[in-house]
């Protein structure tokens, strides 16, 4: 394929260059526009009320990383910190 002019045409300024060519491959229309800006994260202290939620994190952690542990543990080990240790 020879040089389609695409690169001489785009625009100085642009952030975003279209990896597609004009007109030598069909795509959806809005193919071309800038990507969406990344989502924003909130988050907050947790407390007691994120118990099971942690729980659950911790017990996958646990068995992707091969640590033997079971619930009475991590929760042992999460309770003190969600109640405001000075640890914690």
């Amino acid at each position: 394929m020879g040089d389609t002019g695409w690169a001489k045409t785009a625009p100085t300024t642009a952030r975003f260059v279209c990896p597609f060519p004009p007109r030598s491959v069909r795509v959806a229309p809005n193919a071309c526009k800038r990507p969406p800006p990344p989502v924003s994260t909130a988050i907050h202290l947790a407390t007691s009320a994120d118990l099971d939620a942690l729980l659950t994190l911790v017990a996958r952690c646990h068995e992707e990383m091969g640590i033997a542990s079971d619930d009475a543990m991590r929760r042992a080990g999460l309770e003190p910190l969600l109640k405001g240790s000075p640890l914690g």
